[in-house]
């Protein structure tokens, strides 16, 4: 018998409001969500990054800025996007504009090992 993994709520709230972008028809635009509790800023599908950022005045300490995949959002990954985002900003870090080709690539990584290396390896 399977055990059902309760997820976070900040979670739960990204995934799904990213899922429900993706079914409405907003694959590939991006989505504003806010940092501290997962919600989505306004449920409005932005043609292109610099356009999600100007909805903000560009504040990356309240929110995340990010592409809706054609297939929607797990929980598993909303968790592990707000646990980095939120690990970078509380070391002075902020997640890179993907446009700015003069930062250096501070990608996010995959497995959990290596979300705390990278994050270890920024905050020396």
């Amino acid at each position: 018998m399977e055990t059902l993994v309760k997820w976070p709520d900040d979670a739960r709230r990204f995934a799904d409001a990213i899922t429900l972008m993706a079914i409405a028809g907003s694959a590939g635009k991006w989505a504003v969500i806010t940092l501290a509790d997962g919600k989505p800023r306004d449920l409005v599908p932005y043609d292109t990054r610099p356009d999600a950022v100007r909805s903000t005045r560009w504040d990356r300490d309240r929110y995340v800025y990010i592409f809706i995949p054609p297939d929607g959002m797990h929980p598993r990954e909303a968790k592990a996007f707000l646990s980095y985002a939120r690990d970078l900003h509380d070391h002075g870090f902020r997640l890179p504009d993907p446009d700015d080709r003069i930062q250096p690539d501070i990608t996010m990584p995959t497995l959990p090992q290596d979300r705390k290396r990278q994050i270890r390896l920024l905050t020396k």
